[in-house]
């Protein structure tokens, strides 16, 4: 059962990401991408976008998001292929977003077990909600939640960071997720420190890693680490 878990703590990052950049302000394109990797020798590889109308006040946008996810099964390796395209409203403020969405899940090998693979490997429509905050620009909150009605999978996490100093292009600090569901019950704690450099205000690089444990009708831990990538073409 552990071993599932840990499949599904990598891949849901892939949830998290089809609302995880904001379109906000004039911000009306993102292109991201991620790679993540833990000691059960579970990969994931993610490339998404989000497109918008920009501006202020609540906006519809789209987003795709696609990801090959390879994990060990028995003496073999498994690979499972998964695009997610949603569509949904953004609330963008001066200093904040409210995003909802909903979208599919579409798999090249549909599996029902919602214990076995993670959520978005299996076919499903897709609710997901977002919210991030970054003030004045010294700080940056997020908390994100998305659920696969198809496998009663729920995705949940929430970070925060700080600028190290008032023209620093480095900003630190730490994810929390809970992840899982299902008839069993059985749920799942991600949590660590992150960094993220600010190339350019269109560029940016992050990267995070830390623990998964479980923490109901799930036991034992593993090791994660994660390097993604913003990209805001219309970002000032």
């Amino acid at each position: 059962m552990l071993a599932h878990f840990r499949r599904i703590a990598v891949a849901s990052f892939a949830l998290a990401l089809i609302i995880a950049m904001p379109v906000s302000r004039a911000d009306a394109q993102a292109i991201f991408g991620a790679a993540e990797l833990d000691d059960d020798d579970v990969s994931l590889y993610l490339l998404g976008g989000a497109w918008g109308p920009g501006g202020m006040g609540w906006k519809p946008f789209g987003s795709v998001v696609g990801y090959m996810l390879r994990f060990p099964a028995g003496a073999t390796t498994e690979t499972r292929n998964v695009i997610t395209p949603s569509l949904g409203m953004i609330n963008n403020k001066q200093d904040q977003s409210l995003s909802l969405a909903v979208g599919y899940a579409f798999s090249d090998d549909d599996a029902g077990a919602p214990f076995l693979v993670p959520a978005q490997s299996g076919d499903g429509v897709v609710a997901s909600l977002g919210w991030d905050y970054w003030g004045n620009g010294t700080r940056a909150s997020q908390v994100l939640a998305s659920y696969n009605f198809g496998q009663q999978f729920l995705w949940t996490r929430g970070r925060m960071g700080f600028r190290l100093s008032p023209t620093s292009p480095l900003f630190v600090g730490g994810e929390l997720a809970v992840l899982g569901g299902g008839d069993a019950s059985a749920y799942l704690a991600q949590f660590g420190p992150t960094i993220e450099y600010r190339f350019t205000p269109q560029f940016r690089l992050g990267g995070s890693a830390g623990l998964k444990s479980g923490i109901s009708n799930v036991t034992g831990s593993a090791a994660y680490g994660r390097v993604e990538f913003l990209w805001l073409p219309n970002a000032k």
